[in-house]
């Protein structure tokens, strides 16, 4: 059987969708953490756009029973479906709304995006077109129904303003005669030996099974050029170039040379006049400040839209003179109420009213502030006193005054802080980066167990403190070079 999400995957690339099906456990190990975010809980939310039709459980039933129920539900005169099952021809696939409409039926597609004009998300309503018409039904609209990024929430969801629906029928129709031929060109790919094909920029986006396909790569090698477009990094390795020491000076930038520098020769290279001259200008008390921040199709609070980034947590600490005692401060809202309000109220309650204040990669923090300042006016002079004073720690390392092979030309904290300050890490902690923050932060208002809730709620506060703590020390290393 070749599902629609299977076809999808085939058509981007052949040897993902052979190994999908002939080699399973070649699959990266950490596949199921690093997809945190599901769409199912749009997909179910998307129902009430048209309400009262009926589901078809695929769960509860094997595949057989599916595709008989599916059929008997349409010969009973239902006219929405949910989850329905079609098969044709080894050809598979469930269609997330099936809507009757007079003699005919109407597609939608439900996504989580923000846009319904994606070239997947057609190819992917087009193949369901494809099989439902060749199962007999008179397909007449086809659509993809998205998140409506404008949509504010105001009391409970209204589906009908939280999704857009964009008609893609036209599209969708074009794609048929095409669709047909991949389709039987994919299924014969199946019952063959291994696709011998190289990788590309079709492997960009996350793949299963990027660590067999990538591993003849060495590190370093071109594609560890930070910043360097991988169009550029793919001709050099079709030219037979792999190794980032093996690059000719003549095809690299200045920055990219100096990568390459650093690294072959494991050097540290400070431009010690740009660094003392940066150190020189932050005014004391200096406070070092980090924001975490969630960002979700369904809005949780009114007020809010869809993937608005709603700060929930921050970190500061306090030095207000050379040599003077460390101090910190911290927040972690609950999530019972949209936190905004009691983040703003609480930062502005420590942070020190003078002095600098310094971030990492300043135009996160201050699109947070200003969001806030935005949604509520009463605090846009304080937000704009404390955006006057933000300064940002990354500057040096994003101009390259201190150059370290351990950064691996980036200028992220995750690689600088190792590098710098080896003895501090965040390997011991349980949540370790940025991306798994905001997904903990939801379990932990979710969570009914209140032992779990403080078990997620101490290993949020640690990874916060963790970011500026490493601030600190990554200046104070800045100091002695």
């Amino acid at each position: 059987m070749l599902s629609k999400s299977s076809f999808i995957r085939g058509l981007k690339c052949h040897k993902c969708l052979w190994l999908h099906f002939n080699r399973p456990e070649l699959r990266n190990p950490d596949l199921d953490m690093s997809r945190a975010i599901s769409g199912t809980a749009v997909g179910e939310l998307a129902r009430g756009y048209f309400p009262g039709g009926e589901l078809v459980e695929f769960e509860r039933m094997r595949l057989s029973e599916t595709l008989a129920r599916t059929q008997q539900l349409i010969a009973d005169g239902a006219t929405v479906l949910y989850e329905p099952a079609f098969c044709f021809n080894e050809l598979y696939c469930r269609v997330d709304i099936l809507r009757r409409v007079g003699d005919g039926w109407e597609i939608y597609e439900v996504k989580s995006a923000a846009t319904g004009e994606r070239e997947d998300y057609i190819q992917d309503a087009a193949y369901q077109a494809y099989i439902l018409r060749n199962c007999g039904l008179n397909v007449g609209r086809v659509s993809i129904m998205h998140i409506n990024s404008k949509y504010v929430r105001n009391g409970a969801i209204d589906v009908h303003e939280l999704f857009a629906v964009t008609d893609v029928t036209d599209k969708a129709n074009e794609l048929q005669d095409e669709l047909a031929t991949k389709a039987t060109e994919l299924k014969g790919l199946l019952l063959q030996s291994e696709p011998v094909m190289d990788i590309g920029e079709h492997c960009s986006g996350g793949c299963d099974f990027d660590q067999y396909c990538w591993k003849h790569i060495p590190f370093p090698s071109v594609f560890d050029f930070s910043g360097m477009r991988k169009k550029k990094q793919f001709q050099m390795y079709y030219d037979g170039i792999v190794r980032m020491e093996d690059v000719p000076d003549e095809l690299l930038t200045e920055k990219y040379q100096l990568q390459k520098l650093v690294w072959v020769d494991q050097s540290i290279l400070v431009d010690g006049a740009a660094v003392e001259k940066f150190i020189a200008e932050l005014d004391y008390p200096r406070a070092f400040m980090d924001f975490e921040t969630a960002s979700v199709a369904v809005p949780l609070y009114d007020g809010t839209s869809p993937y608005q980034q709603l700060p929930f947590q921050f970190s500061l600490h306090v030095l207000r003179q050379p040599g003077g005692e460390l101090e910190h401060y911290e927040y972690l809202a609950d999530g019972v109420v949209n936190p905004q309000r009691d983040f703003i109220n609480e930062l502005l309650a420590v942070l020190p009213v003078s002095g600098h204040v310094l971030v990492w990669n300043q135009s996160f923090e201050k699109r947070i502030l200003r969001d806030i300042s935005a949604a509520f006016p009463e605090y846009s002079l304080q937000t704009n006193l404390v955006l006057a004073r933000v300064v940002d720690l990354m500057k040096p390392f994003k101009q390259r005054a201190i150059c370290h092979y351990g950064f691996h030309g980036s200028s992220s904290i995750k690689k600088v802080l190792p590098a710098m300050v080896p003895e501090l890490s965040y390997d011991s902690l349980e949540i370790a980066d940025g991306g798994a923050a905001p997904n903990e932060w939801l379990r932990m208002v979710l969570e009914p167990d209140s032992g779990e809730r403080n078990t997620i709620r101490r290993n949020l506060l640690a990874y916060c403190k963790m970011d500026t703590l490493a601030m600190v020390r990554i200046l104070d290393v800045m100091s002695q070079l």
